[in-house]
């Protein structure tokens, strides 16, 4: 990883995480920001049962937004993050 982005030089790097894989997305995050910088966040699989607790431990590993987040299988199910929807108000 760390020579492809060296090699292409890219823009940006996003990191791509598994809503389900839940605790280790901190660990996983912070070894991916350890390599190459972290411009911004993609979680995946949030249409199953997962609900991407990961996700905010996986933002403050990488001090990147969460960009985009996946909710079925298509390029289409790909949706912009919206903050207020992903967290649950208490009344």
């Amino acid at each position: 990883m760390l020579q492809i982005s060296q090699s292409v030089t890219p823009d940006n790097i996003i990191f791509v995480m598994d809503a389900s894989i839940g605790q280790a997305a901190e660990s996983q995050a912070r070894a991916f920001k350890e390599q190459v910088p972290v411009a911004g966040v993609i979680i995946t699989k949030l249409d199953g049962h997962a609900k991407g607790g990961g996700a905010l431990s996986a933002v403050a590993a990488t001090e990147s937004p969460i960009l985009f987040i996946g909710t079925g299988e298509r390029v289409t199910d790909l949706e912009d993050f919206v903050p207020r929807s992903f967290i649950r108000f208490s009344p």
